[in-house]
């Protein structure tokens, strides 16, 4: 996909992109708090099965990816938003 600068892009395009990543960030949130909770009701049970253990890497795995996702949207979001301010401002 070809990188097109911001100022070129219509306005209401913006704020489709902005909202688009605002409704990721809630689904990273949804998965950061469904893999906790996974991971809550596994590591009350002691001594791990084979399956339990796999279970509880995975929901580790889907935490930390989550919260991966999160810093990128919030990277990009915190981009758009110092951009925008730098434009009204300058």
């Amino acid at each position: 996909m070809n990188a097109v600068p911001v100022e070129l892009m219509p306005t209401s395009f913006v704020h489709d992109y902005i909202f688009d990543l605002n409704r990721l960030l809630e689904a990273a949130v949804e998965a950061e708090r469904s893999a906790d909770a996974e991971i809550g009701a596994i590591s009350v049970l002691e001594p791990f099965t084979a399956a339990e253990s796999c279970a509880y890497r995975s929901a580790v795995a889907r935490l930390v990816n989550a919260r991966e996702w999160q810093e990128a949207i919030n990277a990009q979001l915190s981009a758009i938003t110092a951009r925008d301010y730098d434009s009204r401002w300058a």
